[in-house]
Parts: C-alpha cells; structure tokens; sequence
C-alpha cells in the first residue's frame, strides 16, 4: 500500500450507514416499487420484478429514510447471499427498501461511491467482511453498529476516482453486451412466436398478402392454409409427433446407479479440467461458485457430456427452467443432476423456444408431479404431443437464429475475458499493489 493511502473505518468516511425498512407493508397490484436484497443486481437495482405498496406506505418509508439517493451505495445485509451483492444508485430511484439491503452514503469529499463499491467487491475484502461483520447462525446478517468498523484502505480521492473509472469502464462494456444479449434473445423469441405460434406468414398468405418482416423466399415456405390437427388448426403439410420422435435426451443418471456415481465422479469447487453444468449457474447468469469436475469423472460421465448450444430443462426441483448450454467456455462441460439435455437434428432452436414458450411450459406443468419434490420423467416428456414443422421451414428458423447465437455467444466470450481481466486487476489496485498506469497498459 502507498505511503498517501490511509487506513480508515466506514464509520470515518460515510455520511450514513443504514438500511431499508424493518416492517414490511401489504403488497398491493397498483402502487409504488418496494426492493429487497432480490433486486439487487452488480449494475444496479432491478425494479421489473419487485413488489408493490400502497402510495400512503411509501411516503411513509421515504420519511424514514428508506429511499436511497444518487451516490449511495447499496449492499446485500440478510441471507445466505449477505455481501455477495452490491451496487450504486447511478440515477434516481423511485422506490424504497426492505432491511434486506444496507445503505451507505459515502462522504464525497473522502470517498468515491464507485471506488467503495469496487472495494466491497473484491474477494480478500469480502473474506474479512464475512468473517468479522456477520452473525447468526439461521439467518446470517450484517450488524450494522458493528460494520461502521469495518477498515478500509483509502487512497486519496482523485486516485479513487481514477481506479473506479478504470474498472468501470469494464463493467460497462460487460453491461452493454448483456442488454445486447437480451435483446437478441427477445428477437428470437418474436420470430418463434410469429412463425410457430401465432402462425402470422400463413395467416398473411391466405389473408393474400405478403408476410411481414421476411423476403419473398423464406415466404414461399409457408403454406396458404391451416388445417384441423388434434392440437387444433395448424399449417397445412405440418405434422403433431411425440417430442421422443425428432429429438434424444440425455441426463446425468444415464450414467450409472446412484452408488456408481457417487463412487466415479469427483466434484470440485475450484476451478479443474471439467466445467459441472447446472440449473444454478444459469440461474445465477454462469458467474461465480461454478462447480468442476477432472478428466476421469467426465470419461464416466459420457453420456451426459455438453458441447455448447443443447436444450437444458430442469425436471427436478426447479421444474421447467430452459436454457443452453454455454458454448463460450474454452474447456469440457457435463451436465449435472436434476436436469436433462436435449438435442435435435435440424430442430435445435425450434426444441429449446418450444419449452420457453407458454405452450411447451404449460405441457411441463402436465407432467410433472410430486409431493416432496416437484419432478418428471424422461419417458413422460418424450411423450409429450407438439407441432413440428416443415423441414424447410425448420431449416429457415435455425440458419436465423443460429446467427443470433453466434452473436450472443461471442459476447459472452468477450464479457467473461473481461470479467477475468477486472477481476484480477480490481484486488491489485484497491491495494495499490500496482499503479493505474500499469494496469492501463495491461
């Protein structure tokens, strides 16, 4: 550390330490956003899914101090995800917070708001936060009398803002290509709904008029009518097959018995030879807490092995999530328990937005059971009844989308070097083990 750099608590360079409020009012369908530690995202807080209170409740908490402003810093206090998350408040914010959530409110003159966030970011700093500021054994918390104490290792605040600039300029290139990723996906989506659902290129055509958003030659392989079929009117020339008949699945169990796995297969949790692919990890977007496996588990595991691009569906537990497998990493992936893979030849795409899709969900909910546990089968699934379409039109769908996921892959390639790069830099320059001029040069 420099000589200029000083050793500090939160308590010395915060205006205000605090969190949201500690009661939590009736939610309400049309009202004012109320975020918990669930919101809380590494760019910000995600209000799309948060709940509502009445306007009354929230005027309330904003007197309370609950409503965080411009220059805050907002870190994750409760749960098993205590200060695993944290963000700045960028712009406004017309909500307020649960307890959940902490508020700090750095002094500008001593510390820059970017800088503290990157500071609770990195891993030897959450290491000692974890260890010293947080208690309880059900429910895990940050007292926050106690975590006024916490030290911190302050350059002087031009250098801050250098270092926070630095690395936010990262983060922001990462930032636009996730929005950019969304909307490929969103894309793709629209096509799958126009084209297999909603069957708008064969409604235009009999409508006598030209399908909208398409050439003349993807037009023509659209047929002119819909015709009667057990799942309803469908195109013309269309057929219903079993899910079984056009695809192969495969899951972890495939492999072996339950002793035999467990006797096979070795998981670890730093990184080895074979990334352990599961619904978590998608979940928590393939960042942070992957788990991996060596080269003789993945030789036992041949039949669950993942190339990139496949259909994976939750059948356990988590019923009915779908995602991909990634096709960024530049190692081996097997998939792991409580899911199942699909793959099809020259349906691909059509397989995995079928099963986003409210039709292919809704055909999961009629599979799946359980008391304890939510589940369903292989054979149950491979049985399921869906529309297939032609061959030319099938082929039509995946060269499009295969395009958008090429897109979509090559920034996630992207995002994860640069992931890795703030990641390694972000511990050597909050402690000044490295210059910023070194590191730009990096």
């Amino acid at each position: 550390m420099s000589s200029n750099w000083l050793v500090l608590t939160l308590g010395d360079v915060c205006e205000r330490i605090t969190d949201g409020a500690h009661k939590s009012p009736k939610s309400v369908d049309d009202g004012k956003p109320m975020a918990s530690v669930k919101d809380l995202t590494r760019f910000g807080v995600d209000l799309s899914n948060a709940r509502k209170i009445s306007k009354n409740d929230f005027d309330e908490l904003v007197q309370q101090g609950c409503k965080p402003q411009v220059g805050d810093v907002l870190i994750a206090k409760d749960g098993n995800s205590a200060l695993d998350t944290v963000c700045t408040v960028d712009t406004e914010i017309d909500a307020v917070l649960l307890s959940s959530v902490a508020i700090l409110r750095p002094d500008p003159e001593k510390l820059d708001s970017n800088f503290l966030k990157y500071y609770f970011c990195s891993p030897q700093v959450i290491d000692y936060l974890k260890t010293n500021f947080i208690s309880g054994a059900a429910i895990p918390r940050v007292v926050l009398r106690d975590f006024r104490k916490a030290e911190i290792n302050l350059p002087p605040i031009e250098t801050q803002r250098k270092i926070s600039q630095y690395l936010s300029s990262i983060d922001n290139k990462i930032f636009v290509n996730s929005k950019i990723n969304q909307t490929l996906e969103q894309m793709a989506q629209a096509i799958f709904k126009s084209w297999f659902v909603d069957f708008d290129p064969v409604k235009a055509k009999m409508n006598g008029k030209q399908p909208e958003g398409m050439d003349a030659a993807t037009a023509s392989l659209f047929p002119e009518k819909l015709v009667e079929s057990e799942l309803g009117l469908i195109p013309d020339g269309w057929e219903v097959k079993n899910v079984g008949d056009f695809t192969d699945t495969f899951d972890y169990v495939a492999n072996g018995s339950f002793a035999a796995l467990k006797a096979n297969v070795e998981l670890y949790d730093e990184p080895n030879e074979v990334i352990y692919v599961r619904t978590t990890d998608f979940n928590k977007g393939f960042k942070n807490d992957l788990k991996y496996t060596d080269e003789p588990s993945y030789q036992f595991l041949s039949k669950s092995k993942l190339y990139g691009h496949e259909t994976i569906i939750s059948n356990v537990g988590d019923v009915g999530t779908v995602f991909r497998a990634p096709s960024w990493y530049d190692m081996p992936m097997t998939l792991g328990s409580n899911a199942m893979g699909i793959v099809s030849k020259g349906a691909n795409s059509y397989i995995y937005y079928m099963f986003k899709s409210h039709i292919g969900q809704h055909l999961l909910d009629g599979i799946t059971s359980g008391s304890a546990q939510m589940k369903f089968n292989k054979t149950s699934f491979r049985k399921l009844r869906v529309v297939l379409p032609s061959k030319e039109v099938l082929a039509k769908f995946e060269e499009l989308e295969d395009s958008l996921w090429a897109k979509h892959a090559s920034n996630q390639k992207e995002s994860l070097h640069l992931e890795r790069l703030r990641d390694t830099l972000l511990p050597k320059l909050l402690s000044g083990e490295i210059e910023l001029e070194i590191s730009e040069e990096l």
